[in-house]
């Protein structure tokens, strides 16, 4: 046995690279949520993205699945829209309702259009709520009544246009045209709800 300090055998040291590559999953046929989460388990990335408030599906990928190829590296995919986030619009004014809506590729169905030709309405509830849905897919809403304004129109008018949305209006005051009214425009209005309407004199 050799003294220490003095020169013996050589000992070699063996470096080993750690391995950088990842096999490629497979995402076909997964939806793109699902997919981001499968590749970042392995390192892997890709840019695919879907629209806001929608939901993809993977048709391809590339490289194929089971490919070798280095961490961090993008995975092209094709993907493909097939379900709509279900906005919730439920005290959302008519037209803004039907914009929202139809920009996610679904339906607008109202239940019961306004009867009056003045009518405002707003949204009071919608089916289905929430949640994912295929593309086209109809969105039941109904709409109630809310106050118009009336603040300057005839008495007689105000009159008719109340008992059209199926009100019943109370005059107070003595004039002809509308001063306000309880209550206020765009509050919603219950059938048979009384609405008072505060009359004025004419303005000169």
């Amino acid at each position: 046995m050799e003294p220490p300090g003095r020169a013996g055998t050589p000992i070699v040291i063996t470096l080993r690279n750690r391995s950088t590559a990842s096999a490629v999953p497979l995402v076909e046929g997964l939806t793109l949520d699902e997919a981001h989460s499968l590749l970042e388990k392995d390192r892997l990335r890709t840019s695919a993205s879907c629209p806001e408030g929608g939901q993809c599906k993977v048709l391809d990928q590339s490289p194929d699945p089971g490919a070798s190829i280095s961490e961090d590296r993008r995975v092209q995919l094709e993907v493909v829209l097939v379900k709509a986030l279900v906005p919730n619009v439920e005290g959302r004014v008519e037209t803004v309702a039907e914009t929202k809506i139809e920009a996610r590729r679904l339906v607008f169905d109202p239940q019961e259009p306004c009867p009056a030709v003045r009518c405002a309405v707003r949204v009071g509830s919608q089916s289905p709520k929430s949640g994912y849905t295929k593309l086209e897919s109809h969105i039941s809403v109904e709409l109630v009544a809310v106050m118009p304004d009336l603040e300057g129109e005839p008495g007689e008018e105000a009159a008719e246009a109340l008992n059209t949305l199926g009100v019943k209006p109370e005059f107070e005051g003595q004039g002809d045209l509308v001063e306000r009214t309880d209550p206020p425009p765009d509050e919603p209005l219950d059938p048979g709800q009384v609405v008072i309407v505060y009359l004025t004199e004419k303005s000169e």
